[in-house]
C-alpha cells in the first residue's frame, strides 16, 4: 500500500539509539554516584537561607575556575 520497504521506517534508528545512550550515560554519570545523592539529601535538609548561601558558594567556586 505505501510502496516502501519495511526498513524505510527504521532508517536512522541505530544512530538515534546510540546518541540517546551517550546522553543517558553522560547524565547518569554524576547522578549515579553515591556522594551525589548524599550531597543532594544534605542540601535539602538545610533551611532556605543556608541552602541559598551554599548554592551561591558553589556557583562562585565554578566561576573562579573559569
Amino acid at each position: 500500500m505505501l510502496e516502501v520497504p519495511v526498513s524505510y521506517f527504521y532508517e536512522g534508528i541505530v544512530e538515534a539509539q546510540s546518541e540517546a545512550r551517550k546522553e543517558t550515560e553522560a547524565r547518569d554519570g554524576a547522578f549515579g554516584r553515591l556522594e551525589t545523592n548524599d550531597l543532594i539529601q544534605a542540601f535539602y535538609r538545610l533551611s532556605e537561607r543556608p541552602r541559598q548561601r551554599l548554592l551561591d558558594l558553589a556557583k562562585s567556586l565554578h566561576e573562579a575556575e573559569a
